[in-house]
């Protein structure tokens, strides 16, 4: 499947934005419009990944508008684009949450294509995408 010429492959999206605070809004980086980010923080070494743009409601609109039309097939190629940077995305992932490199790598990734997969093919007045958000916040035990 090609990908048209007014959408830039997703991959491109997620390494620009690993290293710049914007957001990717129908195929074009943009400030936030409230301008602010928020750092992402490796647990392990307590350094910053990258800063983060904070993206508000009226951003998040924007971006629906722009996904509506093509919801299903943006969401498939999203998904063809995380499985094809798998190894990228777990890296990433692993030092911005700490989990272990093979949980990241054989659940958490191959997951998020799978809830992908099964949204892009649900109908699109459905307005769902089902996937399964867990976050977990690590504090040490004091003995």
């Amino acid at each position: 499947m090609g990908v048209p010429s007014k959408w830039t492959t997703i991959s491109v999206a997620l390494h620009q934005s690993a290293h710049s605070p914007k957001c990717f809004i129908n195929n074009e980086w943009h400030d936030a419009v409230s301008k602010r980010s928020f750092p992402t923080i490796n647990p392990a070494a307590g350094e910053v990944i990258c800063q983060v743009a904070e993206a508000d409601k009226v951003d998040v609109d924007e971006v629906v508008k722009a996904a509506r039309e093509d919801r299903g097939l943006l969401l498939s190629w999203l998904a063809d684009a995380i499985g094809r940077d798998t190894a990228y995305l777990v890296e990433l992932k692993t030092l911005d949450n700490g989990k272990p490199y093979f949980v990241s790598y054989s659940v958490d990734v191959p997951m998020v294509v799978k809830c992908l997969r099964l949204s892009a093919r649900l109908p699109p007045a459905s307005g769902m995408i089902f996937c399964l958000i867990v976050l977990t916040e690590f504090e040490p035990v004091d003995y």
